[in-house]
């Protein structure tokens, strides 16, 4: 998915950041990211995200934000987004020293890596 954040700077300056990241669809109709994705959020921010391989933007909404666990959750309504999309399913808590993988994205990009760790 690619979240695109766009800020209201000032009356006179709009910037306009796209960012490609890394995002899961979940149970319930939303969005898993990370916080420090959607972090700049007030009155003035917005966002939204496109499906892989289209480039209709969809309007989200920021449900939840945790800088703790650097996480955030997103809704969107739309019907036309969620048509066909299958979420993800998640498990219980993993025991500590467990090996898990741990999905992620390096750098932004496309590219898109998978690795074991240790909790």
């Amino acid at each position: 998915m690619t979240i695109l954040i766009s800020k209201l700077t000032s009356k006179l300056l709009f910037l306009w950041l796209e960012i490609d990241v890394l995002g899961f669809a979940i149970a319930g109709r939303k969005i898993l990211t990370n916080a420090h994705v959607v972090m700049a959020m007030n009155d003035h921010t917005f966002v939204d995200v496109k499906r892989h391989g289209s480039q209709i933007k969809y309007k989200a909404k920021v449900q939840k934000i945790s800088h703790e666990c650097d996480l955030a959750i997103l809704e969107i309504d739309s019907d036309e987004f969620w048509k066909g999309m299958n979420p993800l399913e998640l498990g219980d808590i993993p025991p500590l020293q467990e090996v898990v993988s741990v999905v992620g994205n390096k750098s932004y990009g496309d590219i898109s890596c998978m690795f074991p760790t240790i909790l």
